[in-house]
């Protein structure tokens, strides 16, 4: 066997053949580097730490979607669902109205008058049978309201099988768990909610929420639910965009069973606790019919007769106000083609309550 030579010419010996050759020897750092690694990644954690448990505490604190207990701060959320709510845990009504926008005109105070029960208006925009289902629910269920009678509008889209369910009743912890089983969330989702409040997102609003408002929406409610509009004293607005509309309608092929049924259950709720029970078909402005005339009077003429069988059946009132000529209505008594001012809501209380 060769020896090796060094690099200064010093003859090497190599090992023999099959001998074990030692490992080396590990490298050692430098004394105390180790130690210094670990108090930087717990200085950085630490600090992470105490950030996001800062967040968490602002948002859970503030809560600006009202996810959680705390209602220290006015909510940044400003969609119907969450704002009624807040309004109604205030009161104690003894009749409500329930439906989409349209029915957000129905003034309580001249309910009140009518029938000498203290009402509140429920209404929510793009409500759903399931809304109002949920809603009632969470009104005598959740808060063990005296409900004695219900006025629920619905429209003639209210019944299609493609619109989704609103985001508010999947969102709100008050409400979901009123939800008819088959529409409620997974029980991850208090998870969700707890690791929202690490959002960068809920951050801003709860800021937002904290911020002083000096600006004026262009709608608000009163205590008692009632919609107040900036264009309440301006003449009727016939340009409102129908595209969204006609897209709806345009996919409309039949009534939704599982809403019918949704219906069905409310019916069976007021039953169940002696609640009069009053449904009508909201009215919408002759040009509104006529924008959406392939589909709007083809499911109308399916859900009238439906209807009309299932009152009797169910235990309720049916009206039907869907034109202003039913409930001698004025045409002009609107803010835009599908939603009522003052007068025609009154109007449409004396029909739907005689």
């Amino acid at each position: 066997m060769s020896n090796l030579v060094c690099g200064h010419g010093s003859p090497v010996a190599s090992a023999p053949e099959g001998a074990d050759i030692p490992a080396l020897a590990p490298r050692r750092w430098p004394s105390g580097e180790p130690s210094g690694h670990r108090r930087a990644l717990q200085s950085f954690a630490l600090a992470l730490a105490l950030q996001l448990s800062g967040i968490a505490l602002i948002n859970f604190l503030v809560n600006p979607f009202r996810l959680y207990p705390c209602r220290l701060v006015a909510p940044a959320a400003v969609d119907d669902h969450t704002t009624k709510l807040e309004l109604l845990r205030c009161r104690r009504p003894q009749l409500l109205v329930l439906g989409s926008s349209r029915v957000l005109k129905l003034e309580p105070a001249y309910l009140e008058r009518r029938t000498g029960l203290r009402a509140f208006n429920l209404g929510v925009a793009s409500g759903q049978t399931e809304d109002s289902l949920c809603l009632l629910r969470y009104a005598t269920e959740g808060l063990h309201l005296p409900v004695r009678w219900v006025v629920l509008g619905v429209d003639v889209d209210s019944f299609t099988p493609t619109a989704p369910v609103n985001p508010q009743l999947c969102k709100n912890p008050c409400l979901r768990a009123f939800l008819p089983p088959e529409l409620r969330p997974g029980w991850t989702a208090p998870i969700g909610d707890l690791l929202d409040a690490l959002t960068i997102d809920q951050l801003t609003m709860s800021i937002r929420a904290l911020w002083p408002r000096s600006v004026r929406r262009p709608g608000w409610f009163d205590a008692d639910g009632l919609l107040h509009n900036a264009a309440e004293k301006r003449p009727l607005d016939l340009s409102l965009d129908m595209r969204p509309c006609m897209r709806r309608f345009g996919n409309y092929p039949y009534l939704s069973p599982a809403r019918l049924g949704y219906l069905d259950e409310i019916a069976r709720l007021c039953r169940r606790r002696r609640i009069r029970l009053s449904v009508f078909l909201t009215t919408v402005h002759a040009q509104y019919a006529r924008s959406v005339a392939a589909t709007y009077w083809p499911r109308y003429r399916e859900l009238v007769p439906v209807l009309e069988r299932k009152a009797p059946k169910e235990g309720f009132t049916f009206t039907d106000c869907s034109q202003v000529e039913k409930y001698g209505g004025d045409p002009n008594d609107f803010y835009d083609c599908s939603h009522v001012k003052c007068g025609n809501s009154r109007r449409i209380i004396d029909h739907v309550i005689q």
